[in-house]
């Protein structure tokens, strides 16, 4: 306007520094939204951080901003318009059960902001009239009649975007992505029977001994009993076969999408646990935070996981049994930092007690009669989810707050399930009381027990499958050893 800049600005990116005169740094200054010299700071990047910012995005974003009461906010997602968003109501898995039509009333494309008040706004992605006509928009009052445009709060709308959480493969195909794993699930598979495993095309191809062996059956058969499964669709893969062949590339396909592989002896129980040693693009200096984590703040996490474990636990016994909870109630209040009084314990007797009425003297131990073969095959399961978990969001599941076995691999991963398991407990409740014969662990009830990655959960006031509720537990977490947060969100009952 007339050789002068009126527009005002929160942070000016300045190139080639070295040439930058000095009088140009107060003209900068001027330009400043907020001119307050205690707030101004001048931060250096280097061309490798520059690049980077540049390769994800093809601009420069700060990773951090403040707010108008100075809290640090954190970018999580960039949005800009044109973008198409699939929203939903609860939680992603709704999404599962519709078919092209639903999914498509679900669509909708980003046509602007309102930024004073926080505000999207959103048409949906068929529409035809022009957009005067349909007026400022609405919010969402009820999914069974989504506006056709809307205009919300950002901070109260659920949506995946596209190209980051799904993607449309055709006008006949959608495919819902698995790479965001703070919102998605993967799949478990598990192999009883003899298998070969192989890999093509970023495909997890599974052929029968049986069937490829045997001559007197046509190729076309042959080809049509083969199944192809996507890796980056898998999340976790037990092994439970003895005349199990895998081959190398399926091993590393699947530890590269981060997968998690469990091996069983003979006896069906798992024995061994692969995982990849690389899980997150910042994992050393996550890993350093973990290291270099104090006694105090160890003693703090742990009696968050034990306070959370007895409450649980506490809760499953109510609902499931009936039992006087008030004393375990009492006991999660009384919890220490790190747990000096052993109230864990305490509340284990109580707990394992009530847990089997039909059972008088019912013990909880590895080697102990059934139903403890449930509950060890579905603490496994459990546990890998909670290492992969640790994993992608790039920590050492051997270095624990207090699990500290010198013999044991995964002494983080131990620690951070224990709230985790009075959910498999009380699902394996809900099976002994259907299936009380149990001394066998057969494919029936191994399919039921691998479904534990997608048990509901409520965490953060909202119902959400296990396995993604693991990854917002590990990630705050880390956010606990790295000093942006001083609690581990954990799941409620």
């Amino acid at each position: 306007n007339q050789g002068k800049i009126q527009e005002r600005y929160y942070g000016i990116f300045i190139d080639e520094v070295q040439a930058f005169e000095p009088e140009w740094y107060k003209f900068c200054f001027n330009m400043l939204e907020n001119k307050d010299t205690k707030e101004v700071k001048y931060i250096p990047y280097n061309l490798l951080e520059i690049a980077d910012e540049h390769k994800k995005c093809g601009e420069f974003i700060p990773r951090t901003t403040k707010s108008k009461k100075n809290n640090t906010l954190y970018l999580t997602q960039k949005l800009t318009q044109g973008q198409m968003v699939l929203l939903y109501r609860d939680t992603p898995l709704e999404l599962f059960d519709m078919d092209n039509d639903q999914l498509s009333k679900r669509l909708y494309v980003i046509n602007g902001f309102e930024k004073k008040s926080c505000l999207i706004k959103l048409i949906r992605h068929a529409n035809a009239q022009p957009d005067k006509e349909l007026g400022k928009g609405e919010s969402i009052k009820s999914f069974d009649n989504i506006p056709q445009k809307i205009r919300q709060s950002i901070n109260v709308l659920k949506y995946l975007l596209m190209g980051v959480d799904f993607e449309i493969i055709n006008s006949f195909c959608w495919r819902v992505l698995t790479k965001n794993q703070s919102t998605m699930i993967k799949r478990t598979l598990c192999f009883s029977n003899p298998a070969y495993l192989s890999v093509k095309n970023k495909q997890l191809v599974i052929k029968l001994p049986e069937v490829e062996n045997n001559d007197t059956l046509p190729e076309s058969f042959k080809q049509s009993a083969v199944t192809t499964i996507p890796i980056e669709d898998i999340g976790i893969v037990v092994l439970d076969n003895q005349r199990i062949t895998i081959t190398q590339s399926v091993l590393e396909q699947l530890i590269d999408n981060n997968c998690a592989v469990i091996t069983c002896n003979q006896s069906h129980l798992p024995i061994a646990m692969h995982l990849p040693l690389e899980g997150n693009t910042t994992q050393t200096e996550r890993m350093r935070y973990q290291i270099e984590a104090s006694l105090p703040l160890k003693k703090q996490l742990w009696q968050q996981t034990i306070v959370a474990k007895i409450q649980n636990q506490a809760a499953v016994l109510r609902q499931c049994r009936g039992v006087e909870v008030r004393n375990m109630l009492r006991w999660a209040t009384q919890v220490k930092s790190g747990d000096s009084d052993n109230m864990e314990a305490r509340a284990a007797v109580y707990y394992w007690q009530n847990a089997f009425p039909t059972i008088p003297d019912f013990v909880r131990s590895r080697e102990a009669a059934p139903p403890n073969n449930l509950l060890n095959y579905g603490y496994a399961i459990l546990r890998a989810i909670v290492a992969r978990g640790l994993v992608s969001s790039g920590l050492l599941p051997t270095l624990g707050i207090h699990h500290r076995n010198k013999y044991n691999a995964y002494c983080l991963a131990d620690d951070i399930m224990e709230p985790y398991r009075p959910y498999v407990d009380k699902y394996i409740f809900d099976i002994f009381d259907n299936k009380p014969d149990c001394s066998e662990l057969n494919n029936e009830l191994k399919s039921l027990l691998l479904q534990i990655p997608v048990l509901d959960v409520t965490i953060n006031s909202q119902r959400s499958p296990l396995m993604v509720a693991v990854s917002t537990t590990t990630a705050s977490l880390q956010k606990c050893y790295s000093g942006e947060a001083r609690k581990i969100i954990y799941p409620t009952m």
